[in-house]
């Protein structure tokens, strides 16, 4: 993705969005960063991309971040439950997964 004020603008647009879809006002966003109102407002008008520590702290707190970033919501790239298992996935073992890829394997056939 090439950064420009068409990238800037569409970002900052969705980030406006997912903070009212969050319910927070732009005084709540701004705290989650330890930010002025003044410096998240730059955010919301293009001024100033956030910083990727604020975007991180955010999408903890909710925020989709694929959204902010791409336009594609996090539930378009697979459904929560499958997003779940492959957390779950994640956290096992080298071999643990490579047995889960087996039995994947031989369900598929």
């Amino acid at each position: 993705m090439i950064l420009n004020d068409k990238n800037y603008k569409a970002i900052s647009k969705r980030l406006a969005e997912e903070r009212t879809r969050l319910g927070l006002s732009q005084t709540k966003m701004a705290e989650l960063g330890d930010y002025s109102l003044g410096a998240y407002h730059n955010y919301e008008t293009a001024k100033k991309l956030p910083d990727l520590k604020y975007l991180i702290t955010a999408q903890e707190r909710g925020l989709d971040l694929l959204y902010v970033i791409h336009g594609r919501r996090s539930s378009e790239s697979g459904s929560e439950a499958l997003q779940g298992l492959m957390r779950k996935i994640e956290q096992l073992s080298e071999k643990e997964r490579a047995a889960i890829t087996a039995l994947v394997d031989a369900l598929a056939t």
